[in-house]
């Protein structure tokens, strides 16, 4: 029996392997093995007639992009012969741009395995191009090794030119659109505009292609809202829609508009969104407004009332306006009738308020101010401001919330409070500065005082029993005591004829760097005694500074006296002045001390305030010195601040003229 070349290699294997077969057995094979050769035969057929009839143009590519095979519809689309492309490079079969693009997709390709979607213009046989669409995987051997690709390719040229012309169609639509005189839009299904004409744009007070992508939900009161929803709803429900809207511009101008939409729906009747055509009636609207108004107008306010009585409609402008209207702010009715209320009244300050506050009432008629008395300022004709007393009331004309307004000027009321208060605080001034003298009498000056009397009565008894030493230090600390005793008594006499304003104020130019020496030279006695370095700067001390002299040592004399007391033994304190360039000198006094707390310097200049810190020697202070330092420094107009951090010190500056005025 003649063998088929695939038995032939069936009993070869069984030979090799010394498979010996029964005659039977041999029988079964060769049948079994004749019967597959000719189904695998039949289906390859079959494979052939379909790989070479279908629409489909399928090619195959070896591992450097050189065809191996294509069927007929693959030569049939481009034109060409088995023989001229087969071997070629396939490269070469496409326009030159896109050549490169060609290298790098296809090693892209034979790293992924597969490939779809690529578009590639082939050259055809007779010059031209065709537009492919390529999708396709590649082939491995059975030991993982690549093959061949295998690739199919449609012409979607034709298609690509359909969407061309639909394209110029749609343009010629579009610029259809543009030059209608009314606005047209189209939305979705959650009323967002996925197109408007530029005639749409300009009603809704936008600039050109920027209302797609906004809901005209976002040009709506609440109330208009509602209205839309509903509108919406029947509309979903395949019905036309035809109403007016009034809508809110971006430049919060109003506007009234009919809409006239209609619905699109799919074949199943399912809606997927709306055409909608829109006409501006502001002006129309408008009109009909106010021929109603003038019919509604309020018979009943009268202008015998003593406070000014004002009805504004719901847009803010002024429908009546009383006589005592026209004496409180100096307009007359007919300078505001029709016009906007908070232009003429309103200060400038509260005009934005005013506005976002009115915009609540008019929608809803409530309101803060609504059915309460407010205390406001208002504003006159002249320009001038003046307190008022506010009551608003709600009435509801046409539909639309208007407002009717009673105002009373409290001009003299409020002067009379205010007299009460500078009154009142005169006299807790006058409290305050009349417990601080008791308050420094009974304690700081009683203190001295007191040692004093101790001293002398320690000499009284006992002087002929005390040796020299013992002698001399009594009469020591008594000098000290006197000193201070005196010091304090000085400054509590200034301040009390200050606080009187019976403190002769003298101003007059001096040189810096004297006035300082005078009061180093004065104080020098007390640096010695603790050790302490006192020193001046004077890189500006020619400067002229021009101050009452008494006043400034007081104050000079006050603050180098602080700076020793609370500056341990060998520190150091300075004095000096610093050039502005400002009409003010700057001066300051300096330590290296205690310093002071952060939470006490706010209190330091305060009369209500007492502050007890010891000095370094347990010195202690009355705080008047500063208070009196204060007082000075502002009595020629300048200033005085601290600069303190804990245990490094402070630093006092205080300002007075450059020059004295005639």
């Amino acid at each position: 029996m003649k063998r088929s070349s695939f038995q032939k290699q069936l009993f070869t294997i069984l030979k090799k392997h010394k498979i010996e077969l029964s005659e039977n057995l041999l029988e079964d094979v060769n049948k079994i093995t004749g019967n597959f050769e000719q189904e695998s035969l039949e289906l390859f057929k079959k494979y052939e007639v379909l790989y070479n009839n279908t629409n489909l143009a399928y090619q195959s590519l070896d591992i450097d992009g050189n065809i191996l095979e294509t069927n007929s519809t693959w030569l049939k689309i481009l034109g060409y012969n088995k023989s001229e492309v087969i071997g070629n490079w396939f490269g070469d079969f496409l326009r030159s741009d896109y050549v490169e693009i060609f290298k790098e997709r296809f090693e892209q390709f034979k790293k992924e395995g597969t490939v779809e979607g690529v578009r590639f213009h082939i050259l055809k046989k007779n010059g031209d191009y065709a537009l492919v669409s390529f999708k396709g995987c590649i082939i491995y051997k059975p030991d993982g090794e690549f093959k061949c690709t295998y690739c199919s390719f449609v012409d979607i040229t034709d298609q690509e030119e359909a969407l061309s012309k639909l394209s110029e169609s749609e343009e010629k639509y579009r610029k259809l659109v543009e030059i209608q005189g009314e606005g047209i839009a189209i939305s979705d299904e959650n009323e967002i505009f996925t197109f408007s004409n530029p005639a749409a744009d300009k009603i809704f007070g936008v600039k050109k292609g920027q209302l797609v992508g906004k809901s005209i939900l976002d040009f709506l009161s609440k109330k208009e809202k509602e209205r839309v929803r509903k509108e919406t709803s029947k509309r979903k429900k395949g019905a036309k829609s035809n109403y007016e809207l009034e809508i809110y511009l971006p430049d919060k101008k109003e506007k009234v508009i009919n809409v006239t939409v209609v619905p699109e729906l799919d074949k199943d009747g399912k809606y997927l969104s709306s055409f909608g055509i829109f006409r501006n009636i502001t002006q129309q609207k408008k009109i009909e407004k106010e021929l109603i108004e003038n019919e509604e107008k309020f018979r009943t306010i009268t202008n015998s009332a003593q406070d000014a009585i004002i009805l504004m409609n719901e847009k803010g402008n002024v429908k009546f306006w009383n006589k005592a209207a026209e004496n409180i702010f100096n307009y007359k009715e007919n300078e505001v009738l029709g016009k906007n209320l908070y232009q003429f009244i309103t200060p400038e300050i509260y005009m934005e308020s005013y506005e976002n506050a009115f915009k609540t009432f008019v929608k809803s008629g409530k309101g803060d101010a609504i059915n309460r008395v407010r205390e406001l300022m208002a504003r006159k004709r002249n320009g001038s401001e003046f307190p008022v007393e506010l009551s608003l009331a709600a009435l509801k004309l046409n539909n639309t919330w208007h407002s009717v307004g009673i105002i009373r000027d409290i001009t003299q009321r409020k002067k009379n409070e205010l007299d009460l208060k500078e009154k009142n605080n005169l006299l807790q001034k006058l409290n305050a500065t009349k417990d601080k003298f008791f308050s420094i009498i009974a304690h700081d000056l009683r203190g001295p005082i007191n040692n004093l009397v101790g001293f002398s009565d320690l000499l009284e008894r006992y002087h002929l029993q005390y040796d020299r030493d013992k002698l001399s230090h009594i009469v020591s600390l008594m000098s000290t005591a006197s000193k201070k005793t005196f010091n304090l008594l000085e400054n509590l006499l200034l301040w009390a004829k200050s606080q009187r304003d019976n403190l002769i104020f003298k101003p007059q130019a001096h040189i810096c760097k004297q006035l300082i020496m005078d009061v180093i030279s004065e104080m020098e006695h007390l640096a010695l005694a603790k050790n302490i370095n006192l020193l001046t700067k004077r890189d500006n001390a020619e400067q002229q500074v021009c101050v009452d002299k008494d006043m400034f040592n007081t104050v000079i004399r006050n603050l180098v006296s602080n700076a020793l007391k609370y500056t341990d033994e060998g520190g150091q304190v300075s004095i000096g002045c610093k050039k502005t360039t400002g009409s003010f000198i700057e001066f300051y006094v300096k330590d290296n001390g205690v310093g002071i707390p952060k939470e006490n310097i706010d209190k330091l200049f305060k009369l209500d305030e007492h502050i007890t810190t010891e000095g370094t020697n347990s010195e202690v202070g009355t705080g008047l010195g500063l208070i009196l330092c204060k007082d000075f420094v502002e009595k020629h107009g300048g200033t005085i601040r601290v600069e303190s951090e804990k245990n490094k010190g402070s630093t006092f500056w205080f300002s007075f003229p450059k020059s004295c005025k005639n």
